[in-house]
């Protein structure tokens, strides 16, 4: 047992019940190998706030590059607090979204552009194992007919009201559960912030 796993309880939520905690314990210790249904939360609670990490359906998503509008479920990467309206503030923070695409096209697409075909499956199955870092994986459960693929770099962003609150609420088909959310917390921080880059900065000789 590495030192991780031994003081995990030092990098779980605070804020969580004694059998949140446990049961989160539980679920990272059976990590890669419940990669499934158990990233979702079995119930939607409507008048709830929009969670971080919840699943939105179809929203009107702009490509700059081809500069066309298409619709697609999204993911939200905003933290909770910032995109609720009903806490004040001095400006607006809009709310960032990620598009959910089919993984199995996303895999036809890479197979097409690569010829080894051992490498190419090696990397498919690290992304469903999420060593990828750049991106989530989402399999199919529940709402989510397919399994999905979603990338932190594709950010769109929507400027945040009261309506469009109303209308994420509306359109939202699954939240993460906790053990989903921790997941996709991990990642999402790896992402963007990673502290281990290996540049010293105050060194530029040694850049």
């Amino acid at each position: 047992m590495n030192w991780i796993q031994k003081n995990i309880d030092i990098f779980l939520p605070q804020y969580l019940s004694d059998n949140s905690k446990k049961s989160l314990r539980e679920s990272l210790k059976q990590f890669p190998e419940n990669i499934d249904g158990r990233l979702y939360s079995e119930n939607i609670i409507d008048e709830c706030s929009i969670l971080q990490g919840d699943g939105i359906k179809e929203m009107d998503i702009y490509d700059v590059p081809s500069q066309k509008i298409y619709q697609s479920p999204c993911l939200v990467i905003s933290n909770t607090c910032d995109i609720n309206p009903l806490n004040e503030r001095f400006s607006t923070i809009n709310v960032c979204c990620i598009p959910i695409f089919s993984f199995d096209k996303f895999a036809e697409n890479v197979k097409s552009k690569h010829s080894k075909i051992s490498p190419v499956e090696d990397y498919l199955t690290s992304i469903r194992k999420q060593e990828v870092s750049h991106c989530f994986y989402l399999p199919s459960s529940g709402a989510l007919k397919y399994d999905g693929i979603a990338f932190f770099d594709k950010i769109v962003s929507f400027t945040n009201s009261k309506k469009l609150y109303e209308t994420l609420k509306l359109k939202r088909f699954f939240s993460l559960s906790q053990y989903g959310f921790y997941l996709f917390l991990f990642k999402l921080s790896y992402h963007f912030t990673r502290i281990a880059e290996g540049i010293d900065r105050d060194e530029p000789d040694n850049i």
